[in-house]
């Protein structure tokens, strides 16, 4: 007599087809590796510096010397930026056989490193204290005994552009970003001073 136990046994039980398809499917494996880079792009996008520039050139007078200013602010309300460099270049075409180049001129600046840069004040960030000095933000200073709207105007600097770098690291991952803004013209540079906080405006004060 045979048993039921013998005849369940010589029966063959088909896979599941929904083990068989994530088990051996290779393009279940491609999007599962497509998914695994996009997260670590994204991660690394939340974890890089975030840097605002000023797009126009802050300009006032004193002790009979013309002072222009640039404004960076940190935008993240999270991380702080460490060891932070600002760089200056005067970029003007130069003629040359068969076309054009580039010629770069490094422009001093009063003060071109930071060490630190706190992170933005938001409504949390402001209930547990408040910033009142805008730590998050700093004006960068031109050398004064560099006229920069002089130098512009003048007949062989016409044609140049400015550029400023900012190079700075996340506390927190240690990822560097480079930031950096083009002023193409000198109409980029307006009287007045750079409003508190995380403004770019600048106003006039007279």
């Amino acid at each position: 007599m045979i048993s039921l136990s013998s005849l369940l046994s010589n029966v063959s039980i088909p896979p599941d087809p929904i083990k068989v398809f994530f088990y051996n499917n290779y393009i279940v494996e491609l999007i599962g590796g497509i998914m695994l880079s996009i997260m670590g792009l994204l991660l690394i996008w939340f974890l890089r510096p975030k840097v605002k520039i000023a797009p126009k050139i802050a300009f006032i007078e004193k002790d009979g010397k013309n002072i222009y200013n640039i404004k960076v602010i940190n935008k993240s309300y999270i991380f702080q930026l460490v060891d932070i460099t600002f760089e200056l270049t005067m970029l003007k075409p130069k003629s040359t056989p068969k076309g054009m180049n580039i010629g770069i001129k490094k422009i001093n600046l009063v003060s071109d490193h930071l060490w630190f840069l706190s992170r933005r004040q938001g409504a949390i960030n402001r209930f547990f204290a408040k910033d009142i000095y805008a730590t998050y933000a700093i004006v960068i200073t031109i050398d004064p005994d560099f006229d920069l709207l002089k130098e512009w105007k003048s007949e062989e600097n016409t044609a140049a552009c400015f550029d400023l770098k900012v190079i700075a690291k996340n506390n927190f991952s240690g990822i560097t970003s480079i930031n950096h803004e083009k002023f193409n013209h000198f109409s980029c540079i307006k009287n007045g001073e750079y409003c508190h906080g995380n403004s770019l405006q600048i106003e006039n004060n007279n």
